[in-house]
């Protein structure tokens, strides 16, 4: 058998939403068995329409994800607070959860935006932290004689 060659369908096997319906595969991702009108291909591999609405470009982000790049936004605009921190977690978090077909493909744009903007609110704050515990040596405890 090819790598890529669907496996074949035991005779008898009806549609796990349509039960009168033959089966002519099975999902890819979750192994139900499909009829010819519940079967879609996404990237050239046969689903459900569950798996596949899963997979859809078209679907809107998780709360997960918009979270995420909140979280992201408030670590950019908000430098001394590290918001970013969770954002990136959250981001990656989603992101993972994306590629096992667990959320919505809708919302990768959206976590890896939130993976950008987390690192940049990081970086800024460290930069912050450097710079304020910088001045605060230099000003305070520097002026002090030994």
């Amino acid at each position: 058998m090819e790598a890529n060659a669907e496996p074949r369908t035991p005779a008898g096997a009806s549609c796990h939403q349509h039960a009168d319906a033959a089966a002519v595969g099975t999902c890819d991702r979750c192994g139900v068995y499909v009829c010819a009108a519940c079967r879609r291909f996404y990237d050239y591999v046969p689903l459900c329409s569950d798996c596949y609405d899963r997979r859809s470009h078209a679907a809107p982000a998780s709360p997960r994800a918009r979270w995420s790049v909140l979280l992201a936004i408030l670590g950019v605009a908000f430098v001394v607070i590290p918001f970013g921190i969770p954002a990136v977690f959250l981001a990656h978090t989603e992101l993972a959860a994306i590629e096992r077909g667990q959320a919505s493909a809708g919302g990768r744009g959206t976590a890896r935006a939130a993976v950008l903007l987390g690192w940049i609110a990081n970086f800024l704050f460290f930069v912050i932290s450097l710079v304020i515990g910088t001045l605060v040596y230099f000003l305070v405890l520097a002026s002090e004689p030994l």
